[in-house]
């Protein structure tokens, strides 16, 4: 991985997705939240390379749960109980 830079952007973001993002996420600062979220695009990339290139090669069963709510826990680091909640806040 190459070494992390660190540079100021200014950006016009929607207000409510970025709060949205952070209860979702559980992060506390808006850079903490852009960067979390860069990370799972970033990792959603990564993920669906791999599946890419296992493509046709068997051996991979599929599972009977929801890629939501894999067994024993939160995906990605991100608590079902954060997006059930961050779900009722959107519906109201």
């Amino acid at each position: 991985m190459a070494r992390s830079t660190l540079q100021r952007k200014n950006f016009y973001l929607d207000e409510e997705k970025i709060q949205r993002a952070k209860r979702i996420l559980g992060t506390k600062t808006e850079t903490e939240t852009v960067t979390r979220a860069l990370d799972l695009v970033i990792f959603r990339k990564e993920i669906l390379a791999s599946l890419e290139k296992v493509r046709g090669k068997g051996g991979v069963r599929a599972r009977a749960y929801s890629w939501r709510r894999p067994p024993g826990g939160a995906a990605l680091g991100v608590s079902t109980s954060a997006v059930r909640k961050a779900s009722r806040n959107k519906s109201t």
